[in-house]
């Protein structure tokens, strides 16, 4: 047994809800080390996150929610009647009302979202040869969905309902009405689009499975170059069509991915590590809610055959880790992560309301990493240990971000080798 063991496979595991076919913090540190030949790796990996807030189009710092704030007017009210005729009514009253018109404000809906994502994540891995390793990541998505709307209303709306309550003006039935409707106006909207109402959630599920190659290049006892490819499987969930606000535990299309991990030995308990990586998501064909327009994601329209490409994702990362004693290992580093722009095309409805489901789905972020952790590798080959094994907890920090959670995340590591 090596002590290199204890860095053995880079990997990105994290897939869940907005973030399926997206960006997330990183959860391990770049490295080139593979197993020794006939040797294997059993892994445990947990990860934990609590979000409430992300980084918007700006890289503004903003709630999970805040999608769901937007200023009601008196023309929403009048869209919302059933019929012409009842719109016609509503809109005659509306302008035969002192000190309002169809354009002004009546209040504002407002919502929260807040979001606990649990990743339980085992791994195998062989050393083929010298050179060449493989492994299989299988994860398991845990998630705690919350959400919160409702709405706010302002002076304008009770000068109105008080208008309307006065003698003579026979509204008192219809003032209820609106009242009823303007309280629930995001849930009466998600209904009478054909959507599933907003409820909290709880739900586990299983995540995309990735297959992933390490190939030593080159190694000596300074450097070390190693080339990595991986399949993503679709064999998690996306977020279902018909709810505005889900917990996906993978995007259901394979993705294809390449990069290269470099280690250089600084001192005998020194190294520094970096990694460059491409992902390559392939385009499939799915059902989708088709915009209407670049106000609202809510629409009634659907097309089951529409084009869907999602962006490919970058990354390059550097770390460095210090042995600090003999079983103790600290690391620290930095990544970069960018994703394009999703694409979309149908021939059901008009382009550019396709063009409308790329809006804000190009993501970037910056993050901070560290990690300890404690192995018995010396200790087994000194035969003072009847195991050879290591645990280890990170942590992750995004420091800027666009379209991305930008909430830590924390992570639990165990691993034995056999």
């Amino acid at each position: 047994m090596k002590k290199s063991f204890i860095s053995l496979i880079s990997l990105a595991l994290l897939s869940g809800y907005a973030f399926a076919g997206g960006i997330s913090g990183p959860v391990s540190f770049p490295s080139a080390k593979v197993l020794p030949k006939g040797v294997r790796n059993m892994q445990y990996k947990g990860i934990y996150l609590n979000g409430n807030s992300k980084y918007d189009q700006m890289g503004n710092s903003q709630g999970l929610g805040a999608s769901f704030n937007k200023v009601l007017t008196y023309q929403d009210l009048v869209n919302n009647e059933a019929t012409v005729q009842d719109q016609l009514f509503a809109e005659a009253k509306v302008n035969n009302t002192p000190g309002i018109g169809l354009e002004d404000s009546m209040g504002e809906t407002t919502g929260e979202v807040n979001l606990a994502v649990n990743v339980h994540t085992p791994v195998l891995a062989y050393g083929l040869t010298r050179a060449w390793t493989m492994a299989i990541v299988v994860p398991i998505v845990q998630s705690d969905l919350n959400v919160d709307v409702g709405s706010v209303s302002n002076e304008s709306l009770q000068n109105a309902a008080n208008f309307f309550a006065a003698p003579g003006q026979g509204m008192q039935a219809k003032l209820e009405e609106v009242q009823r409707k303007f309280a629930a106006a995001t849930q009466n909207k998600l209904r009478d689009n054909g959507y599933k109402p907003l409820t909290d959630e709880k739900k586990s599920a299983l995540g995309d499975i990735r297959l992933i190659s390490k190939y030593n290049m080159f190694h000596d006892k300074n450097k070390s170059f190693t080339f990595i490819s991986e399949a993503v499987l679709p064999t998690g969930k996306r977020s279902d069509v018909n709810k505005l606000v889900d917990v996906g535990s993978g995007d259901e299309q394979l993705d294809l991915g390449v990069g290269m991990a470099a280690d250089t030995n600084i001192t005998g308990d020194f190294q520094i590590s970096g990694s460059v990586n491409y992902l390559v998501q392939l385009a499939d064909r799915k059902e989708m809610r088709i915009r209407e327009n670049a106000d609202s994601k809510i629409t009634p329209d659907k097309d089951s055959n529409t084009r869907r490409d999602l962006g490919d994702i970058f990354q390059t990362a550097i770390a460095g880790s210090y042995r600090v004693f003999e079983s103790l290992l600290f690391q620290t580093g930095y990544s970069y992560q960018r994703k394009g722009a999703d694409k979309y095309s149908g021939s059901k409805f008009a382009a550019s309301r396709y063009d409308l489901l790329s809006d804000e789905t190009d993501q970037e972020m910056h993050s901070f990493q560290a990690g300890l952790s404690f192995d018995t590798i010396s200790m087994y080959r000194r035969k003072e240990f009847s195991v050879p094994m290591s645990i280890g907890l990170g942590y992750t920090k995004p420091l800027s971000g666009k379209n991305v959670i930008q909430d830590e995340l924390t992570t639990l590591n165990m691993s034995i080798f056999f």
